[in-house]
């Protein structure tokens, strides 16, 4: 009898220590899966701001080509073209108001 009683234990004892791998095993899979969204959503994201970017591209392809166009036809029309101009430092209007070269006074409207 006693030899039963051990083996109903020792049966008892393996089927939780199956149940114990089972619930790892879940688990771990319950893991994987939450991973896997995770990078899927990952990759979504990614390729939406690949979308994104591809309709800037496209979009300021389009303003080069019209900003071409445009500089184009005021050559053919015999107007000048100007540059971005540097904006002036302090120093540098100072220095052009001491060789006369400006007057803040009438600049001002006085």
């Amino acid at each position: 009898m006693k030899g039963g009683k051990k083996m109903e234990e020792e049966k008892k004892e393996t089927e939780k220590a199956e149940e114990k791998v089972e619930e790892k095993a879940e688990e771990k899979a319950e893991e994987k899966v939450e991973e896997t969204e995770k990078k899927n959503n990952l990759i979504e994201e990614a390729n939406k701001a690949a979308e994104r970017l591809t309709r800037a591209n496209e979009e300021l392809k389009k303003t080069i080509e019209k900003q071409e166009r445009l500089m184009s036809e005021k050559i053919l029309n015999g107007e000048t073209i100007t540059t971005a101009t540097k904006k002036e430092t302090a120093r540098e209007y100072a220095d052009r108001v001491e060789k006369g070269e400006a007057n803040p006074l009438k600049e001002d409207g006085f």
